[in-house]
């Protein structure tokens, strides 16, 4: 998926129910956020994945463009206080969610930002991922699975200084990836 923000333009193509490539790429982005606030705040993957689907059945229902004003604040808050709605629905006629209904504005806007921030990092890494070279993407991965430098030298047949020094270049890139895709969306 190309696309990694709130573009304006898409927006404006979910309008239209039957633009499934706008929709796509709409949930892409948004039902991984959704799903990830909802388990961290404790609910089961089933429960997570209906509040996603209310959220995106409620945005199809009613324009996005009437309801969110980018002047007013970022489309993350617009986002939030629909899924925030769409938990509390889901909750009156599911006696299990009933704690989440009433969790605290400022807990939940913390675990939203924290679920937003994630996705942010996963796409950016693939972000980078898709512009580095073979052996930088095998440097990445070992990395993030906790492989020492020396470790990640010896496997690839390089220097550790090199590993070090593609570990830095990769971590610059990644942290450009994430500010570009925050300031984004």
């Amino acid at each position: 998926m190309d696309a990694i923000r709130t573009d304006p333009n898409l927006i404006a193509l979910i309008k239209n129910q039957d633009n499934h490539e706008a929709w796509s790429e709409f949930e892409g982005w948004y039902a991984p956020i959704i799903r990830s606030f909802c388990i961290s705040r404790g609910m089961l993957r089933q429960d997570a994945d209906d509040i996603s689907q209310e959220v995106f059945l409620r945005l199809s229902q009613s324009p996005i463009s009437s309801q969110y004003d980018p002047t007013i604040g970022r489309f993350r808050s617009y986002l939030f206080q629909v899924t925030r709605s769409a938990v509390s629905s889901v909750a009156q006629q599911n006696p299990r969610l009933k704690v989440f209904e009433l969790s605290p504005e400022q807990a939940c806007k913390e675990d939203w930002n924290a679920a937003w921030d994630k996705e942010c990092v996963r796409r950016a890494i693939a972000t980078v991922e898709r512009t580095v070279s073979e052996s930088s993407k095998q440097i990445l991965n070992l990395s993030m699975r906790g492989t020492t430098p020396r470790v990640i030298a010896e496997t690839l047949g390089v220097s550790a200084e090199s590993v070090y020094k593609a570990r830095q270049r990769l971590h610059s890139k990644i942290q450009t990836a994430i500010q570009r895709i925050q300031f984004e969306t």
